[in-house]
């Protein structure tokens, strides 16, 4: 809380006029920084949940990692934290029911609402515990159980909400 002490003229009123406009800019600065903490919060948790998340849980070879990049890109006074990569999404929601639970529903708490529900992506067989797929048309067939739920991006979110406070203290104290 700012106190703004002036005396009582036309010189004092102008003067308590050029300190409420300086505090409007900082205040207007200082959520601007404020947001822009936040997500940087939320992009370095998710890159790193994507980072280590497992893209295809492959049946008798080793998975591979995410391959997804995370940052934040202002455009004005809004910030938006953008997960970029072919693996996002089914990192994210997940992909199958053998890590993910049942057909329709979804581990992330977003999933349903968004649409991005277990067996949602294909209607053939959205129930089997694992499929083949090539990855050209004459190479070897990989077996997989999908995609297990990491949710980078829902836990990067629910991690800057749980910093809320902190950060806002450091940016309004200083």
């Amino acid at each position: 809380m700012k106190t703004i002490k002036v005396p009582f003229t036309v010189a004092g009123l102008d003067e308590a006029i050029k300190q409420i406009d300086a505090y409007k800019q900082s205040l207007a600065l200082k959520c601007q920084e404020l947001a822009t903490r936040i997500a940087q919060v939320i992009t370095w948790s998710a890159q790193n949940g994507f980072n280590t998340a497992l893209a295809e849980d492959l049946i008798h070879e080793e998975g591979r990692t995410a391959n997804v990049t995370v940052d934040a890109e202002a455009d004005g006074s809004l910030i938006v934290v953008i997960a970029r990569g072919k693996d996002a999404v089914f990192v994210e929601f997940g992909a199958g029911v053998y890590n993910n639970g049942t057909v329709g529903s979804s581990p992330n708490p977003n999933g349903e609402k968004l649409g991005f529900t277990i067996g949602s992506f294909s209607s053939h067989a959205p129930d089997k515990k694992a499929w083949g797929f090539r990855e050209t048309e004459d190479g070897p067939l990989h077996l997989t159980h999908g995609t297990p739920a990491a949710m980078p991006m829902y836990r990067g979110v629910q991690e800057a909400k749980q910093m809320m406070l902190q950060l806002a203290r450091e940016v309004f104290s200083a």
